[in-house]
Protein backbone atom coordinates (compact mmCIF):
# COMPACT_ATOMS: atom_id res chain seq x y z
CA UNK A 1 0.00 0.00 0.00
CA UNK A 2 1.61 2.96 -0.74
CA UNK A 3 0.94 6.34 0.86
CA UNK A 4 -0.87 8.67 -2.38
CA UNK A 5 -4.37 9.25 -2.37
CA UNK A 6 -5.88 7.14 -4.00
CA UNK A 7 -9.43 7.41 -3.30
CA UNK A 8 -12.77 9.43 -3.28
CA UNK A 9 -15.01 11.70 -1.57
CA UNK A 10 -18.42 11.88 -1.82
CA UNK A 11 -21.31 13.66 -0.19
CA UNK A 12 -24.87 13.35 -0.46
CA UNK A 13 -27.83 15.43 0.71
CA UNK A 14 -31.40 13.66 0.47
CA UNK A 15 -34.50 15.73 0.70
CA UNK A 16 -37.64 15.34 0.76
CA UNK A 17 -40.36 17.40 0.84
CA UNK A 18 -43.38 18.37 3.18
CA UNK A 19 -45.88 15.95 2.31
CA UNK A 20 -49.86 17.44 3.23
CA UNK A 21 -51.95 15.91 -0.30
CA UNK A 22 -53.30 12.50 1.96
CA UNK A 23 -56.70 11.31 2.33
CA UNK A 24 -58.48 12.62 5.20
CA UNK A 25 -58.09 9.78 7.37
CA UNK A 26 -53.60 10.05 6.96
CA UNK A 27 -51.38 12.71 8.76
CA UNK A 28 -48.77 14.62 7.14
CA UNK A 29 -45.33 14.54 7.45
CA UNK A 30 -42.67 17.19 7.81
CA UNK A 31 -40.00 17.78 5.67
CA UNK A 32 -36.51 16.81 6.14
CA UNK A 33 -32.75 16.96 5.03
CA UNK A 34 -30.38 14.03 5.44
CA UNK A 35 -26.51 14.50 4.63
CA UNK A 36 -24.64 11.25 4.36
CA UNK A 37 -20.61 11.90 3.35
CA UNK A 38 -18.37 8.73 2.25
CA UNK A 39 -14.78 8.07 2.02
CA UNK A 40 -13.24 5.83 0.24
CA UNK A 41 -9.60 4.59 -0.51
CA UNK A 42 -7.94 2.28 -3.22
CA UNK A 43 -7.21 -0.57 -1.22
CA UNK A 44 -11.20 -1.05 -0.36
CA UNK A 45 -11.29 0.22 2.84
CA UNK A 46 -14.66 2.10 3.37
CA UNK A 47 -16.07 4.47 5.49
CA UNK A 48 -19.98 6.23 5.45
CA UNK A 49 -21.45 8.18 7.83
CA UNK A 50 -25.54 8.31 7.09
CA UNK A 51 -27.60 11.16 8.79
CA UNK A 52 -24.67 13.55 9.92
CA UNK A 53 -28.00 15.10 11.63
CA UNK A 54 -29.65 12.59 13.46
CA UNK A 55 -32.55 13.93 11.54
CA UNK A 56 -36.22 12.59 12.91
CA UNK A 57 -37.75 11.97 9.99
CA UNK A 58 -40.30 9.55 8.52
CA UNK A 59 -41.32 7.79 5.57
CA UNK A 60 -44.46 9.63 4.06
CA UNK A 61 -45.54 6.16 2.29
CA UNK A 62 -45.84 4.22 5.40
CA UNK A 63 -49.44 3.65 6.07
CA UNK A 64 -50.62 6.14 9.22
CA UNK A 65 -51.08 3.57 11.62
CA UNK A 66 -47.17 2.59 11.58
CA UNK A 67 -45.72 6.05 10.61
CA UNK A 68 -44.94 7.31 13.86
CA UNK A 69 -43.54 3.36 15.09
CA UNK A 70 -40.87 3.54 12.14
CA UNK A 71 -38.52 6.38 11.63
CA UNK A 72 -35.88 6.26 9.07
CA UNK A 73 -32.83 5.66 10.14
CA UNK A 74 -30.82 7.89 12.63
CA UNK A 75 -27.03 8.30 12.75
CA UNK A 76 -24.79 5.73 12.00
CA UNK A 77 -21.37 4.73 10.78
CA UNK A 78 -20.73 1.67 8.20
CA UNK A 79 -17.22 0.81 7.33
CA UNK A 80 -15.54 -2.44 5.30
CA UNK A 81 -12.93 -3.57 3.92
CA UNK A 82 -12.68 -5.87 1.10
CA UNK A 83 -9.10 -7.70 0.21
CA UNK A 84 -9.16 -9.73 -2.86
CA UNK A 85 -7.25 -12.84 -3.56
Amino acid sequence: MGAGLNGAARIELEHAARQNRMPANDTATASYNIVNPSLTRKFELAGRLGNVGNTLAYNASAIDAVRGLAPLPGRALKTGLRVGF
